[in-house]
């Protein structure tokens, strides 16, 4: 990493902080720390930060959330840290809606970076997203200097994002860390699927993924399906359920020693797809649903397949092909290319090339 911040005052916003949470805020906390690293001089705000003098507890509804008092408190905040520029982290709302907002009072220029529509497989929070956007969303998205996206594929995907040609945009996809990427095949591993993320989760298909699994069971009895993340709820017979795994390394294994690791999204949310990010620079194949910014990270008959949401038949069609084909996909993954494309020090300079086009001169 070649720039130097020089001590350019930054305040990073997002509803959430703890980088366990998920994607958006893991991409904040590596990005914020590199940036750190390099001269800037950051300040945080999150909802979730817990002092009450900086910033009430929200009232929540769903996973955003709002107090009376924010605007008040940001006022206050802004005016005491005079930031150079708001580096905002829109994926949840609440917040940065209202940080953004105080922000262009002042005339303090943000990049905010939009990491997924607010959406949702089930049709209230569907609508529910639909009504934010059109009340509150849109206008934040208006006040911002900049919109940084994960790939000009979610931009053409997104139907929030098609209005927005006027501001400037700039790209940075999420990371990857290189732990996953010398992540090593098991000689001894059973045939099985990968799914990496929260199973409980609508949107993120895997009940699609589970019918279209037992469909190749008729076939392919030895075939086992893992979901690594939290244990679901619900049950699902013959799906096993390690849990949470923490050790980078160990999960790079599992994504190195699976046939293929699926992401069967069925929203627009799911703006890039890091788990498939991180299972082709540990060399798996990979196959994810035609939706949101999936299709970037996917070359069918390539890296991997893709199939229509929810589309159960395509889906199990589009597993055969990766398995039969396992050797020839898997040498067409370079690995090292792949990672050094996904670094979060790469991610970390575009970041940095956007703030400096929106940072006044001194």
């Amino acid at each position: 990493m070649s720039f130097s911040g020089n001590g350019l005052k930054v305040l990073t916003v997002s509803e959430y902080g703890d980088p366990q949470v998920g994607g958006a805020e893991r991409y904040l906390h590596e990005t914020a720390s590199r940036l750190r690293q390099r001269g800037l001089e950051l300040t945080f705000l999150h909802a979730d930060a817990g002092d009450p003098s900086v910033l009430h507890p929200p009232w929540r509804l769903f996973s955003g959330g709002y107090h009376p008092a924010w605007p008040r408190q940001i006022d206050r905040l802004l005016h005491t840290q005079r930031p150079d520029v708001i580096y905002a982290h829109f994926t949840v709302p609440g917040l940065v809606d209202v940080a953004v907002r105080r922000a262009a009072r002042l005339k303090i220029p943000v990049c905010l970076v939009y990491h997924s529509d607010v959406t949702g497989a089930a049709w209230l929070k569907r609508r529910l997203g639909e009504l934010y956007y059109r009340l509150i969303g849109r206008g934040t998205i208006a006040r911002a200097s900049a919109l940084l996206i994960s790939s000009p594929a979610y931009r053409a995907a997104s139907p929030w994002l098609a209005e927005w040609e006027r501001l400037p945009v700039f790209y940075a996809p999420p990371g990857v860390d290189a732990a996953i990427a010398r992540g090593q095949r098991r000689a001894d591993a059973p045939p099985y699927l990968l799914f990496v993320g929260k199973a409980d989760a609508p949107g993120k298909g895997f009940d699609v993924l589970y019918r279209a699994w037992r469909r190749l069971r008729a076939a392919q009895p030895d075939l086992e399906l893992i979901a690594v993340g939290a244990i679901p709820r619900r049950a699902y017979p013959g799906a096993r359920f390690p849990g949470t795994i923490q050790d980078r390394r160990k999960l790079g294994d599992e994504y190195a020693s699976a046939l293929a690791t699926v992401l069967p999204s069925l929203t627009s949310a799911e703006s890039f797809g890091m788990v498939l990010a991180e299972a082709l620079a540990a060399g798996c194949p990979v196959v994810g649903s035609q939706v949101g910014g999936i299709p970037a990270l996917i070359t069918p008959d390539e890296n991997g397949y893709l199939a229509p949401p929810g589309d159960v038949t395509a889906l199990t069609d589009a597993l055969a092909q990766v398995i039969r084909h396992q050797g020839r996909l898997r040498a067409n993954i370079a690995r090292p290319q792949t990672l050094q494309r996904f670094s979060w020090e790469t991610t970390t300079e575009q970041v940095w090339a956007a703030l400096q086009t929106l940072i006044p001169p001194r």
